[in-house]
């Protein structure tokens, strides 16, 4: 991770540094102080700076909607939902399945997003 200032990086240096964030959140677990610290200062800080940037830049994040690792799509789903709702709510849906962190937070993610029509807790939760 870095103290570099992402606004001067191109779109796909922001990315791989999304994804790379993503795997290293990915290692946490259940230790929430470095999850969050991650999430605050490298993940939505690069998020931001996409945003700014424009819908090009955002979508960017869709081809990590397919990455191996799952918390990376989690991220790249919950990022580029104004973008891709129903591709990336699909993502959701299918992360949320894992009985992991990942799963957990995908969760969360469809929660915040779809308030209205709230996900069913997947049966291999229990």
């Amino acid at each position: 991770m870095t103290d570099e200032p992402k606004a001067d990086w191109t779109d796909d240096q922001i990315i791989q540094h999304i994804r790379d964030c993503a795997i290293e959140y990915s290692k946490c677990g259940f230790n929430t102080i470095r999850a969050n610290r991650i999430m605050d200062k490298e993940l939505r800080p690069s998020y931001e700076v996409l945003k700014r940037k424009g819908d090009a830049a955002l979508r960017k994040l869709l081809p990590l909607l397919n990455d191996a690792n799952s918390t990376v799509q989690w991220v790249a789903a919950g990022f580029g939902y104004d973008i891709e709702p129903a591709a990336c709510r699909r993502v959701l849906e299918q992360v949320m399945q894992k009985p992991d962190v990942a799963g957990i937070m995908a969760f969360v993610t469809l929660t915040e997003r779809n308030l209205d029509s709230l996900p069913p807790i997947p049966d291999t939760w229990t």
